[in-house]
């Protein structure tokens, strides 16, 4: 099984391929075909743009480009590369791990109906997001493209949000998006946070690899997005934002770009105390206070989370896919979601879906960091330029999995679609990632059985 060299002094990429015509490194031509279509989807599934301009609603256009570019890799593709990538990333094993565990669970759980309809209508599609993503994304052009696509659309819902700001008066139920009175559109504010906090360091990834003209638009981009948790007022997303914050300056960056992201972010709060009103101050300040209702309400995420950790107890094996609000109305008379990402999968696929989404942000969040660390020992100085983009992706792609962990803390998101897009950046990095120079090993994430050498 083989791997991409990057030469430590600039030579060209070595491309060593896993047999049967299938590249670690690069998609086939029919997979580049598809990936600005499969952008699409993603500006649809995770920055959600019809919602934030209704004109682009289209019925099933999502599933009919997920089956397209499934379609695409699964004629492409042959049992070699399938092979090779099941070996290669253990993202794309707990994640098939998961499915299965879904798709179980569907039929010993406690409402049969309910799961089956939440896995064709909703899982499917989320779940094929994580999986055309992560083969495609092993390929860095692809998962520039896709990212971009997403990081635009993400902006242009950040703008027409800060825009709507000052028609919000003291509402913060919801993300007003532009227009007055029955004109303007609306997003849920806490999913709008999620998706911002992980979107926020991709979008910097893009100006830290660009030239000066897109890199002022990238970074400004950010900028906005930053300005655009205000009108969400969600406490999770500011969490998580701040988290995002300080894993970008200690861990995603270094030298003078350390002081530089320092800078950055404190443009970003001053833009924020800007935009952000007195409703919305208010709201961010009552975290974890004894107005915060979360910690002093029988109603509040603490006590659901306490009860959905004794519904697990209590039933290890699961009560189904998407029905931790139903169990709750069974036994408490009015539905409610579980409010966090861990409790949510713990209590629908049980202890074993719990072990598997704990390892992927774990193997994710540690390897990611062995993998940066060795790519910054390669040397000091000028860097060829696809190892200099590499270490500046796994230094960013380590900050947006952040993000979505500490969101997905406060929100049922073990199956949203920023969720499964991250994990797919999580797999196509694991898939593409690069070796040492000289054929050396790839530095972390695999098996020491698995441990492969570039060979020719």
């Amino acid at each position: 099984m083989a791997q991409t060299v990057l030469a430590a002094q600039g030579e060209k990429p070595t491309r060593v391929r896993a047999g049967g015509g299938f590249s670690f490194s690069r998609a086939s031509a029919a997979e580049r075909a598809v990936g600005p279509l499969f952008g699409v989807f993603l500006t649809y599934g995770v920055a959600r743009i019809q919602e934030v301009f209704p004109v682009l609603e289209v019925a099933h256009l999502a599933q009919v480009i997920g089956i397209l570019c499934l379609a695409v890799l699964a004629t492409s593709i042959g049992v070699t590369g399938w092979v090779a990538m099941w070996r290669q990333s253990f993202t794309l094993r707990a994640m098939v791990g998961l499915f299965g565990l879904a798709l179980i669970t569907i039929f010993l759980g406690i409402w049969v109906a309910g799961s089956w309809y939440y896995f064709k209508e909703k899982y499917i599609i989320q779940w094929l997001l994580f999986l055309i993503g992560a083969i495609l994304f092993r390929d860095r052009t692809i998962m520039r493209t896709s990212i971009a696509m997403v990081s635009a659309a993400v902006t242009a819902a950040a703008w027409m949000a800060v825009s709507g700001q000052a028609n919000m008066g003291g509402d913060v139920d919801r993300v007003y998006i532009g227009g007055t009175g029955g004109t303007r559109g609306s997003l849920d504010p806490n999913d709008f946070g999620a998706i911002l906090v992980s979107i926020i360091p991709l979008a910097l990834w893009l100006g830290s690899t660009s030239g000066p003209f897109r890199k002022v638009l990238w970074y400004g981009a950010a900028m906005l997005m930053v300005g655009a948790i205000a009108p969400t007022a969600s406490r999770g997303a500011l969490i998580g934002l701040a988290t995002v914050g300080l894993v970008l300056i200690l861990i995603g960056t270094t030298g003078y770009k350390r002081i530089f992201m320092g800078g950055f972010v404190a443009l970003a709060i001053l833009l924020f105390t800007t935009v952000v009103n007195d409703a919305q101050m208010a709201r961010f300040g009552a975290i974890g206070g004894d107005d915060d209702y979360n910690v002093s309400s029988g109603e509040g995420r603490i006590a659901i989370w306490k009860r959905g950790i004794v519904w697990t107890i209590k039933r290890p094996t699961g009560y189904g896919l998407d029905n931790f609000p139903i169990y709750f109305g069974w036994l408490n008379g009015k539905e409610k979601a579980a409010h966090n990402s861990f409790v949510q999968i713990a209590v629908e696929l049980g202890v074993a879906g719990l072990i598997l989404f704990v390892l992927i942000y774990w193997r994710g969040l540690k390897d990611g960091w062995r993998y940066l660390r060795e790519l910054r020992k390669l040397g000091k100085g000028p860097r060829p330029p696809p190892l200099a983009r590499e270490t500046s992706l796994v230094g960013m792609a380590i900050a947006s999995i952040t993000g979505a962990l500490v969101t997905g803390f406060f929100l049922s998101n073990a199956y949203a679609s920023i969720t499964m897009f991250v994990f797919a950046i999580l797999a196509g990095m694991e898939l593409g990632r690069t070796a040492l120079p000289n054929g050396g090993p790839i530095p972390a994430g695999l098996p020491a059985r698995r441990g492969y050498r570039s060979r020719s």
